[in-house]
């Protein structure tokens, strides 16, 4: 039987100990719930994790308790974070919020306080979406880097002919996928000549940067780059869906077994090139999301999930690739994109449907809904209205 009272830690804050009669936790994540006319299910909105707090009845007892209640009163009433320790949480950063102290005529020499603290939470206020979105910019440059390590680590120095020149062509297949996409319509005219002349001195130096002799992985840094500059010369909406879709062109594979050590080697080979080709192109997605605005919050929601499904997955591989800086870069590119979608989706509105008992024109339901007849071409577009004067029966419209 475990022997409780020994594994519970000295309670105190601030360095000023005390004993705990009772503590409590409070969490749980924050949601909205949005209820529309005429629809049964509700939409939930999570909007973020709530500011833990504890709740805890401290008590001090002894022939200077009045004394030692005198300190633990000072450091409540003092500004700033404080180390919080409790029997069975351990040390906890908090801040101090509103206490209350009491003494019993019966219970002379004990002094109890009741108080509550809140977890330290971000050191600045909250920050702006650009803010957010550099961020994310910040976390892509850190990916490049790291997607460095595994290319470094290719098994070619040595290696047969064979399976150097695998290896070459798997990278120089990236360079050709992003020269397809420059090449396809969408992409500036007036950008589109400094792009393929970028492709280009990315794809001759390839050839000279892994060989028998030695694995150069700084061409990296370029191929990311120029997938970024790719995604910043088309139309936002255009570049998300042209990178997602080109994603599947380099495919997750397992080593091989059961074949000779060549065979094996370039095999391993073609998991780290295939890697690099997708995180090549969520980087140009990426991007083109951060330039992207969005017209609703279910929009952007699905942008968010799709991006959070490819990002799983490349964890996934570098973890099986033992690739610690790449997995630590690509769980901080997660972490930064959550911070920047959690703000700008709490900033768009929902989607809603709207029924009416006939179809009428779109003017009248936007100055139904928005007090708006400006608003009318919104509804047309969305639901792709054959004519403004005969909207659907039922249809998308952004809530009120």
């Amino acid at each position: 039987m475990r022997d409780w009272l020994s594994t519970l830690w000295p309670a105190s804050y601030k360095g000023v100990p005390f004993y705990v009669e009772h503590d409590g936790e409070r969490g749980g994540r924050r949601l909205a719930v949005h209820q529309f006319p005429r629809r049964d299910d509700p939409f939930l909105e999570d909007l973020g994790r709530s500011a833990k707090s504890f709740e805890i009845t401290a008590y001090l007892v002894g022939d200077a308790s009045d004394s030692d209640a005198s300190a633990l009163s000072s450091v409540f009433d003092a500004e700033g974070a404080g180390l919080l320790v409790l029997p069975t949480h351990g040390p906890i950063m908090v801040r101090n919020g509103p206490f209350e102290r009491s003494r019993s005529k019966d219970r002379l020499g004990y002094i109890a306080f009741t108080g509550t603290f809140f977890r330290e939470g971000a050191a600045s206020s909250l920050a702006s979406v650009d803010y957010l979105a550099q961020l994310v910019f910040d976390a892509v440059d850190a990916l490049a880097l790291a997607a460095q390590g595994p290319v470094a680590a290719l098994d070619i120095v040595g290696a047969p002919e064979w399976v150097v020149a695998a290896g070459v062509a798997g990278v120089q297949d990236i360079v050709a996928t992003l020269e397809v996409m420059r090449d396809a319509r969408g992409v500036d005219p007036a950008l589109a000549p400094a792009l393929a002349l970028s492709l280009s001195s990315v794809y001759a130096v390839i050839p000279t940067s892994l060989t028998r002799l030695a694995v150069d992985p700084t061409f990296v840094a370029d191929l990311f780059s120029v997938s970024r500059d790719l995604a910043a010369a088309m139309d936002p909406s255009v570049a998300a869906g042209s990178f997602t879709s080109n994603i599947d062109a380099f495919p997750v594979s397992v080593a091989a077994a059961g074949v000779s050590v060549n065979s094996a080697r370039a095999a391993a080979n073609s998991i780290v090139v295939n890697q690099l080709g997708r995180l090549a192109l969520i980087a140009g997605l990426i991007d083109s999301l951060m330039r992207q605005t969005f017209g609703d919050r279910q929009a952007a929601t699905a942008a968010r999930s799709s991006a959070f499904g490819l990002l799983e997955a490349e964890l996934e591989v570098a973890s099986s690739l033992r690739a610690s800086d790449l997995f630590s870069a690509i769980g901080d590119m997660r972490a930064a994109l959550a911070r920047y979608f959690a703000t700008t989706i709490a900033d768009l509105r929902p989607v809603v449907v709207v029924t009416a008992p006939r179809m009428l024109p779109a003017v009248w339901h936007a100055w139904r809904l928005y007090a708006d007849p400006t608003r009318a071409q919104e509804l047309i577009d969305r639901n792709r209205a054959p004519h403004p004067a005969f909207l659907s029966e039922r249809f998308e419209a952004l809530a009120p």
